[in-house]
C-alpha cells in the first residue's frame, strides 16, 4: 500500500487510525509510522487508539498524544475473567463505532495487542482499508485474527510469520523515531546513566 497523499480528489485531508496499545513495542513503532506520515504527506490526519491500562496511556501522555480510550484492559486466565474481557471488547467495539461514525478514516493500522482488533473491525465496517504492522517473528493472536481484512501486512523481518498470506505480505522493519537516530555524545551518555568509562 503506497503511502497517501495529504488529500484525495475531494481535497479532504486523508485521515488515519493508528491502533496500539499494551506495551511501548506496539505503541512506539505505531509514534514512527505517524512521524514518517507526516513527513512524506503534510496535512495528513492521524488519530491514535489504544485500551485502558496505565503504562499505554502514560507512553502516549509522556508524547503528548491524545488517543481514542477504549474500555479493554488486561486478559486474564479464567471464566469471570474471560467474560470480563469478552464483555470489554464488545464495549471497546461498540464506542469505536460512534467514534469512527463521527470521525470517519481512510486507512486504520493494526500493531498487534488485543485493543487493535474492536477499531480495525470498526473501520472495516466503514469501508476503510486496513493494514498490520508486526513487530515480532511470532505472530501475535491479534494479527492473526485481522489477517484476512488486511489489505497489506507489514513485518519486521524475513522470513515472514507462515500464518501470513505471501501476496499481501511485505518486509519493512520496525519503524523508529526519529529522535533514536539521533547521535549523541557517548561521554554525555556515560554521565547520564552513571556508567564507568569502561
Amino acid at each position: 500500500m503506497n503511502p497517501p497523499s495529504a488529500s484525495d480528489s475531494s481535497s479532504r485531508p486523508i485521515r488515519v487510525l493508528l491502533a496500539a496499545g499494551g506495551t511501548g513495542g506496539h505503541i512506539y513503532p505505531a509514534i514512527a509510522l505517524a512521524e514518517a506520515l507526516r513527513a512524506a504527506a503534510p496535512g495528513i490526519e492521524i488519530q491514535f487508539c489504544c485500551g485502558s491500562r496505565p503504562t499505554e496511556l502514560q507512553i502516549y501522555s509522556r508524547m503528548g498524544i491524545q488517543p481514542w480510550v477504549l474500555p479493554v484492559s488486561h486478559h486474564r486466565p479464567g471464566l469471570r475473567e474471560n467474560w470480563r474481557f469478552l464483555t470489554q471488547m464488545i464495549g471497546s467495539w461498540r464506542m469505536a463505532r460512534r467514534l469512527l461514525k463521527a470521525h470517519p478514516v481512510d486507512v486504520a493500522v493494526g500493531f498487534g495487542s488485543y485493543v487493535s482488533i474492536p477499531p480495525l473491525l470498526a473501520a472495516r465496517r466503514t469501508g476503510a482499508k486496513l493494514a498490520l504492522h508486526e513487530q515480532n517473528v511470532h505472530a501475535g493472536s491479534a494479527n492473526r485474527s485481522l489477517k484476512r481484512f488486511a489489505a497489506r501486512i507489514a513485518v519486521a523481518e524475513e522470513p515472514a510469520p507462515p500464518q501470513f498470506p505471501k501476496g499481501k505480505t511485505v518486509v519493512v522493519g520496525n519503524p523508529v523515531r526519529a529522535e533514536m537516530l539521533i547521535e549523541h555524545d557517548r561521554a554525555e551518555a556515560r554521565r547520564y546513566f552513571r556508567l564507568k568509562p569502561d
